[in-house]
């Protein structure tokens, strides 16, 4: 099972002290295996065995794109703060949910 969403991305320290990439600049590919987030000149493999957590950030209700998730990684080689925007939040909570990947809401 593999599903790929378009949408920003904010990766670094911080959501304050991190490089954002606008839509349609990013892409998420889950499986059931790992979530890889592409973003310019990079691919961001992180293994299920590394995600600590995925958790939803922002409102349901918000304008497209200010909602999405933040996924937390006890990866040394990537930033420690990732951030997946999307315009489609609903569609990917599902393919998350259906990879087994639980939600913190």
């Amino acid at each position: 099972m593999s599903f790929v969403q378009t949408g920003g991305a904010r990766l670094g320290r911080s959501f304050w002290w991190s490089i954002n990439w606008t839509w349609p600049f990013a892409t998420l590919e889950v499986d059931t295996d790992a979530l890889t987030i592409r973003v310019p000149g990079a691919a961001h493999r992180l293994p299920r065995a590394d995600i600590r957590s995925v958790a939803l950030w922002g409102p349901d209700w918000a304008p497209p794109g200010f909602s999405g998730i933040v996924v937390g990684h006890g990866l040394s080689q990537l930033p420690p703060y990732v951030l997946f925007w999307s315009f489609r939040r609903p569609a990917l909570v599902e393919a998350l949910e259906a990879a087994g990947y639980p939600i913190f809401r």
